[in-house]
Order: C-alpha cells, then structure tokens, then sequence
C-alpha cells in the first residue's frame, strides 16, 4: 500500500513541473510577432494621422497666407512694379538674382475704432494706428478691460498709408547660411534647419535705419536688403533692422521656399523660388474695336480707330498680329533687342515697314512711305490707327487764303454762272498716292476759319460745325467734307462772301484744317482687319505661393496654391 502511495505522489509531482527554456522562447517570439503585428499598424495610423494633420494645418497656413496677400494687392493703393527688380537668394557660398520673389504696396490709411461698451462717454472711439499692427484702445476703460474689442476701419476719404508693405522670399535667419537639413545627407542631427519662408515687412519708405543708398544703389530696391552687412545710424546692421520688422507669414519650420538644383560636386547652381509675384501672361487676347464710322451724321462706314485689350499695363514684350482673309496674319509686332524699338512687319519680309517706337519719340513717320501703320499704347492696352495729319510735312500744310477762296468762287461764278467756296486737303492729296488705303477718319476733322457773323468778333478765328453731306448745304461758320476727295465746301451765296480781314480791317484772316488719317482695313469677312495680342499684362498678377513641406522622415510633399489678382491702382 505504501507503494502505491508513493507511485501516485511522484506521478502527480511530474505533472506539476515547470515549462522548459524552449517552451519559454517560443512563447515570447509568438508574443512578439503578435504585438508587431497589431502595434505597428496602430503606430503608423499615429503617424499618418500625425503627417495629415501637419499638412492639413499646413495647407490652411498657406490659403490664409495667400488671401492675406490677394486681400492687401486687391486693396492697396499702389502696387509697385517689381517685375525687373530682383533680389538676392544667397545658398552654400553663392548669391542667386531671382526675380518675381518681392512685391511692394502702399496700404490705404487705416483708423482703429473701438467698439468697447465700456468705451468711457466723451472719448472718440477712433484712434490713430501709429506703427502696430493691431493697437489696443489708449482710453482708460471702466470698469478695466474691453479695450482689445477694436476694429480697423479704411480712413475715408481714402489716402494712402505713409508706410510700406513689402513681400518678400528670405533666409529664416539672415545672419547664418542657407541649410536645409532634410536634403542634406551630409547633416548632422544637431544641425539647425535655416531655409527659406516668406516675410511681411511694414516699415517707412524714409526709415534711414533700413533704407541704405550707399555704393550708389537706391536702398528701396537694393536687391541684398535682407543681408545688408553695413551699418545704420542706429549702430545695427541693416540686415538685423529688417528682420526686426519683418515677420513670418505661414508655416515657419519644416518647408523650404526655394528649390536648389546642385552639381556633381554638390554645388548650386541654380535656384527656384516657390513663392513668385509675376504679371499675368494672356496669349491670343482678341482686341475689341471701341468706335466705327455714324453714319446717323452723314460720316461714311470707316474702319474702327482704337482697339482696345482686356487687360493693360503691358510689358515690353508684346507681341500685335493682324488678321485678314480669314484667318492670315498679314501684320505683326516685334521688339529689336538692340535698339529697343518695335517694330511693324509684313509676314514674309525682314524689313519693317512701320517704327512704332520713333513715332512715339519722335512724331516722325518712318521709314519712307509706310504701307501700314498703328500705334500702341501698352499703359492702356489699346492699339490706334489714327494719326494727326501734322505729322505729314512733306505734303505742305492745309492753310488757306479767304481772299484767294473767294476770288475763286467770283471767277467761277463769271465763267461758269454757278460756284461754291471749297477747298482740297494738301496732305490728304499727297497721302492718298503714298499710303495705301489711307483715308480720312471721319470727324476727326477741325476746321477753323473767320467768324462770318457781324459783330466784335467778326473776322477772327472760330471752330467751323460740320453739315451732313448728303442733305444739307453749309451756312455761315459752317462746313461739309467730301472724306473720299478731302474737299471741304463753305457757304457759297454770293453774300456775304467768306471774311477775308478781322472787323479792324489789319489782321489776315486764313482758313485752317486737321484731321486725323487711318490705313487699316474694315469690317469686311474677306479682307477686315482683326487684332490679337500676346502680352505680359501687369494689371493681373499670378501669386504662386507654393510650400515645399518636409514631414517628420524628412519626405518632402509640395502645395502650391495660386491666384490671379486683379491689381486696381498700378503704379510703375
């Protein structure tokens, strides 16, 4: 019995040991593939919620940086023109010139009001802005408190702010170099990350702390600003009195505003800028025609005189075609990178037939005898066929004698029995045979001539009033025009006969006319002239504000957001 005793204690004994190592390790490897296998997409749902949520903040950073920017364009008083002006994007030992990455404007002036039911009674409520951005109430509030509930008003009449406001593309910190640790691979984990971000600066266009005009550079649009070296009169560099005043619009850590392309070596050698203020580019922008002939005043149907763009204040490099038989470009614009000048071409020849730019300069018609010819106005985006007939001295002038009028009128009279008092346009004669297709603009014409009333002014000069040619017969001081001869008909009774002297008997009367002429074609679906052009207008600026983003594993994801501003009051 005491064997059987013992024989059940050491079975029940073996069934009570403890797991072997073996047994151990793999229980913990299961453990641990187990955890990896629900922990690690937990931990990357973390992250990726954590990266969503920076770019998100991030993209909500640079809408409201890009309305503050459309908001302060659309609103400003003066936009300046920086489109030739840029500034410098110093990388790794080398100085970028980049263009388009500053823009200045002058705000209208602006009054603080207070909008505080505790604003004590006789006080105004409004209140000078003087140099911050958003001044608390100066009243002394009772009970205390209540005096940040302000607003700010524009100052009406509208009148522009005495202080700037520029945009612009800078180092985080100007004072040390340009570093980009999530592109570096040679970065250490200690290095601090110093790129680029964009800045709102608003400070006195006077300020001789922050304007420096020495080296004969202007200090308003000297391109290294931001990095000046030199000393101002308050004993700081011009570089730290401008970070002083200039704070950081957007997100301010992990983005980089330029794009930096390197050699082999590891060198820039060229640079991007993401955030960009650059007039809009419009192709193929047909122009409109604002007047054409009245015919309701006996003017016959001519060519329309001014044709006008969406959009102006162009850039130089504009380019004009016109359009005949469909759908042929005839004529064309192109600018002489030499001389500067534009110039009109005729498709499939080299030598210009038109210098615009002389004309402009000179009021000189050139070269030779034009075949056709336009001005252009790029302020206003118009292109005008109307020339003042001044311009054509080598066709003598359109001044005429009274007496020798009426002597003519008397000679016809006696011949022939019947005779009118007229006169032949000089120019317009000459013109004709020279310029193809040129003709008078209708009512364009001013003819002045004696005052065929008695009284005081009898005899002097006074502005003739046009007729309709088709169905009235001009009286005293009045006038009807042939525009296809360039005759012009006077009151032709035999009396009284055209004054030929002022009511004193010694001054000479004369009879004198301008008009403006025109070559261009119709309306006609064969051979009418249409206008397009291709231009750089400034009046529409594209603000690209683009944030190359680094999330925390350093991989980079772009946002680029852009708006076409409409720029009211440009000022170049």
């Amino acid at each position: 019995m005491i064997s059987s005793v013992l024989k059940s204690y050491h079975t029940a004994a073996r069934g009570r040991r403890g797991f072997t190592l073996i047994e151990v390790l793999v229980v913990l490897a299961i453990t641990a593939i187990l955890t990896t296998l629900l922990v690690t997409p937990m931990v990357q749902s973390f992250n990726i919620t954590r990266r969503a949520q920076a770019t998100v903040l991030s993209q909500e950073s640079g809408r409201q940086a890009l309305e503050q920017l459309t908001r302060e364009l659309q609103s400003a008083v003066f936009v300046y023109d920086n489109t030739g002006q840029a500034i410098d994007i110093p990388v790794k030992g080398r100085v970028f010139k980049i263009p388009y990455a500053r823009v200045d404007l002058v705000l209208p002036r602006m009054v603080m009001h207070c909008n505080s039911p505790n604003h004590p009674a006789g006080v105004p409520r409004d209140y000078d802005r003087g140099r911050l951005a958003w001044p608390a109430c100066p009243a002394q509030h009772q009970p205390p408190g209540g005096n940040d509930d302000v607003e700010a008003r524009v100052l009406n009449p509208i009148e522009p702010d005495g202080m700037m406001v520029r945009y612009f593309v800078g180092l985080k910190d100007p004072s040390q170099p340009y570093n980009n640790v999530h592109e570096d691979r040679r970065a250490l984990a200690t290095d601090v990350e110093n790129t680029f971000v964009l800045y709102r600066a608003e400070f006195s266009p006077y300020d001789e702390n922050l304007i420096d005009d020495s080296d004969g550079q202007s200090g308003l649009l000297r391109p290294d600003f931001f990095y000046n070296q030199n000393r101002a009169p308050n004993g700081r560099t011009f570089s730290e009195n401008w970070r002083r005043v200039s704070h950081i619009v957007g997100p301010a850590s992990n983005l980089d505003l330029v794009s930096v392309q390197y050699d082999s070596n590891g060198d820039p050698v060229s640079v991007f800028s993401s955030v960009r203020f650059v007039p809009n580019a419009v192709t193929n922008d047909v122009l409109t025609p604002t007047d054409t002939g009245r015919r309701e005043y006996g003017e016959p149907d001519s060519p329309p005189t001014v044709y006008r763009a969406t959009a102006g204040q162009w850039a130089p490099d504009y380019e004009v075609r016109v359009f005949r038989q469909g759908a042929t470009v005839v004529y064309f614009t192109r600018r002489d990178p030499d001389s500067g000048h534009v110039y009109i071409y005729r498709a499939g020849r080299n030598e210009p037939v038109f210098d615009i730019t002389a004309w402009q300069q000179t009021r000189q018609i050139g070269p030779g005898s034009p075949e056709f010819m336009f001005d252009v106005d790029p302020n206003k985006g118009e292109v005008t066929f109307a020339f003042p007939s001044e311009a054509l001295t080598q066709y003598g002038d359109d001044v005429f004698d009274p007496a020798l009028i009426n002597q003519a009128y008397n000679d016809s009279m006696q011949n022939q029995g019947a005779g009118v008092r007229s006169v032949t346009l000089n120019r317009f004669a000459g013109l004709k045979a020279d310029i193809p297709g040129a003709r008078i603009v209708p009512g364009s014409e001013r003819v002045t001539g004696p005052n065929w009333v008695v009284g005081p002014d009898y005899g002097k000069p006074v502005l003739y009033t046009r007729v309709a040619y088709l169905t009235d017969d001009p009286g005293p001081n009045q006038y009807r025009i042939d525009y296809g001869t360039g005759t012009i008909f006077f009151y032709s009774l035999p009396s009284p006969a055209m004054p030929e002297r002022d009511i004193s008997g010694g001054q000479a009367a004369r009879v004198e006319v301008r008009f403006d002429f025109q070559n261009n074609q119709g309306f006609d679906p064969d051979s009418g002239d249409v206008l397009s052009v291709d231009y750089t207008t400034k009046n529409v600026m594209s603000v690209q504000v683009g944030y190359r983003l680094y999330d925390d594993r350093g991989k980079l994801s772009v946002l680029q957001l852009s708006s076409n501003v409409v720029i009211r009051n440009f000022h170049r």
